[in-house]
């Protein structure tokens, strides 16, 4: 996993130590989901592998690159009657 967030204190940096063309720039939270979706599609297509995903409107236009199914939330089931019974199996 490589973690994409830092933060960076400038009232502790000496403007001296700075480069005289800036490296790092800041992006937003919108622009790095989308460019981490990117990411995930790229990898996605290089090993021919679909994308299974709850936001599917996330990967919206690569259809021409990747794969990609839009998966639900299932509601959470109830396991056992209000009696505290499991259900009973299935198959056996």
């Amino acid at each position: 996993m490589l973690d994409t967030c830092t933060s960076v204190d400038l009232d502790l940096l000496d403007p001296a130590d700075l480069p005289a063309v800036p490296e790092v720039t800041a992006i937003s939270a919108a622009e790095l989901q989308q460019r981490l979706d990117l990411m995930i599609a790229a990898t996605a297509s290089s090993r021919n592998l679909p994308i299974y995903t709850r936001s599917a409107a996330d990967f919206a236009g690569m259809s021409s690159m990747v794969t990609v199914t839009g998966l639900q939330l299932m509601p959470r089931r109830r396991w056992c009657d209000g009696a505290g019974t499991p259900p009973a199996r299935r198959g056996g």
